[in-house]
């Protein structure tokens, strides 16, 4: 009997997974069910919405054969990481040879990164055309909105588009987004609460190299980062321009940020030019800024009947460190090794057990990614000049710390450890 599995949403983490599917289940029917895909900015121009790629990240993209359709022009490698709090005197450095160039599946790496820095548009595109080339058919339903559902016991779920088509699979795989309706469907139990901040990105060309540094400052409005870039703007190929690009994403006390956000583009560069770590020079010029309001949920249980829970609509954190993406990935990851798992006993891939196993290995993990970056939010926000020196006294000590950050770039990296 034929597998149906529906894969909700077509965002990165939906369309990874249907490309997981037919890379990994060709003998299974996909369905494919969300709203219009968003299309790439065109090349001579850069997407602010980016993600921090782990290595663990890029090895799951490389098995699907994603990553070699990713430009290489547009890949931002950064082998370095500076941490610093704008009004103490702590600071900490990560390099990618605190690493000990050893990669994710613990074998020697010859890939000597911390991470990736990939806008979403260029990485969404390269892994819809490798859905596009596989010979493994989809069944889309794109643009569609799931309008109700109806799951019986120990059977199959119906989906009820706005189209008037029915839709009946063995299993539903939720990857709608933070505010998934599908998760409230089922009735699944869900942490949400707001982290009182906004998110401002944008790419900003400086005069100085980013040396593929990423650069995070903790200021008393929030955390600002500088994440490298591979190319600029103006479509140049020369090393100069490929270097002197960053995207910023800065995270605003609710109460400070409609001021910022209103700012003319030279109010805010000047701003802007108060915070730039002082190796990147002058920023001289930023793009359209994008905002976005910062919330944090988790839910509490990742699957009902034949409905599962996979990436925001699971988990979705503030993005302090850059790992809401990479925490989806590997939920993809794990529910391929799950289903694999699941073939080789004879097991159904929607059956209680394998779900189970999923939710006991993911949802500790995204949890305590959740919670530690809740803590870092909250500790930075403290101002009270006691508490700082602690702050900075605590900072300085991880600085000389060598094996604790060599375990925190671990986490960072998904490493197990």
């Amino acid at each position: 009997m034929t597998d149906r599995i529906a894969v909700v949403g077509t965002g990165l983490i939906g369309s990874a997974l249907v490309c997981a599917l037919q890379q990994n289940f060709s003998k299974a029917e996909i369905l494919w069910v969300g709203g219009k895909t968003e299309q790439p900015r065109p090349h001579s121009g850069l997407d602010s919405r980016v993600i921090a790629c782990s290595p663990s990240s890029k090895k799951l993209i490389d098995e699907l054969g994603v990553w070699k359709k990713i430009p290489e022009h547009r890949i931002g490698p950064y082998n370095q990481m500076r941490v610093w709090d704008y009004e103490g005197t702590g600071q900490v450095d990560f390099s990618a040879e605190e690493r000990e160039l050893v990669g994710v599946d613990g074998e020697e790496s010859a890939d000597a990164q911390l991470g990736y820095i990939l806008e979403n548009a260029i990485l969404l595109e390269a892994i819809q055309g490798r859905i596009d080339e596989s010979p493994v058919p989809v069944e889309r339903h794109i643009p569609a909105t799931v309008e109700r559902i109806q799951q019986l016991e120990s059977s199959a779920v119906t989906l009820f588009l706005d189209s008037g088509i029915e839709l009946e699979a063995d299993l539903v795989c939720a990857a709608d987004g933070a505010n998934s309706q599908l998760r409230e469907w089922a009735a699944l139990p869900v942490r949400q609460w707001s982290c009182q901040q906004r998110a401002l990105t944008a790419v900003v060309t400086h005069t100085n190299s980013h040396q593929k540094t990423a650069w995070q400052a903790f200021l008393p409005s929030g955390p600002l980062a500088f994440l490298p870039l591979a190319k600029n703007d103006n479509n140049r190929t020369d090393d100069q321009s490929q270097s002197h690009c960053s995207s910023i994403v800065w995270s605003i006390d609710l109460d400070s940020v409609a001021e910022i956000e209103q700012l003319a583009e030279a109010d805010f560069l000047k701003l802007l030019n108060r915070y730039i770590p002082s190796d990147l020079g002058e920023a001289i010029s930023v793009t359209t800024r994008f905002g976005f309001d910062l919330k944090q949920s988790l839910a509490q249980k990742y699957h009902q009947g034949r409905i599962l829970l996979v990436g925001d609509s699971a988990h979705n954190i503030h993005p302090l460190a850059g790992q809401g993406a990479n925490l989806g990935f590997s939920d993809i990851a794990e529910l391929v090794s799950q289903w694999q798992r699941a073939e080789l006993r004879g097991e159904a891939l929607w059956s209680d057990s394998v779900m189970r196993r999923y939710q006991r290995q993911r949802r500790w993990q995204n949890q305590s990614m959740a919670l530690s970056m809740d803590l870092f939010r909250h500790g930075f926000g403290v101002q009270e000049p006691h508490f700082r020196v602690l702050r900075n006294q605590i900072m300085h000590l991880v600085q000389g710390q060598s094996r604790l950050k060599k375990l925190i770039t671990s986490v960072a990296a998904g490493s197990e450890t």
